[in-house]
């Protein structure tokens, strides 16, 4: 269970390290974690031996991560949709 989670995290950090040399090339950041994902998704997912406990601990970690991306989403566009709505209307 533990070596699939630090299988994850050891990919988050590479992925850390290059980002700046990936974001100068023509391959987005989304198509490097698309990529990850079908690695590791029902072709990948068998090089991991899961039992229950592991798949729950790594749909926790799923769902946390996509709560927080929401969550920080929704905290940064707030300042942004203020000022957007504010300059719309002064120009009308």
């Amino acid at each position: 269970m533990y070596l699939d989670l630090a299988i994850l995290a050891l990919f988050v950090f590479f992925y850390s390290v290059v980002a700046g040399r990936v974001e100068r090339t023509p391959i987005s950041r989304s198509i490097v974690f698309l990529l990850f994902g079908l690695v590791l998704g029902p072709v990948g997912i068998v090089l991991f031996d899961l039992d229950a406990e592991g798949l729950r601990t790594l749909v926790m970690v799923v769902a946390c991560t996509i709560i927080l991306s929401i969550l920080a989403h929704g905290l940064t566009a707030i300042p942004f949709a203020t000022a957007f709505g504010k300059r719309a209307s002064r120009e009308s």
